[in-house]
């Protein structure tokens, strides 16, 4: 998963083409299989991306406990 979230395809489609916000969301939506919970959630996730850039914040997403407990290192969600 990690790979494609960080292709050429998946930058240009949902990063470099929609706000910030929406990027974010999609994210949570394409890595977790979830909305996400509030905007506290959102904001964090925008921030992360500006402070520490585009692989950070997909890392994060694919580093998260919640990620590992529900999909490992060999499933993804279907949304």
């Amino acid at each position: 998963m990690r790979i494609a979230a960080k292709s050429d395809f998946y930058r240009d489609r949902y990063f470099s083409s929609c706000a910030p916000y929406r990027f974010v969301e999609l994210n949570f939506l394409h890595l977790l299989g979830r909305a996400p919970q509030d905007q506290r959630e959102v904001s964090e996730h925008i921030i992360r991306c500006v402070a520490e850039g585009y692989d950070a914040e997909i890392d994060s997403y694919i580093d998260s406990d919640e990620y590992q407990n529900a999909f490992g290192e060999n499933t993804m969600p279907l949304s």
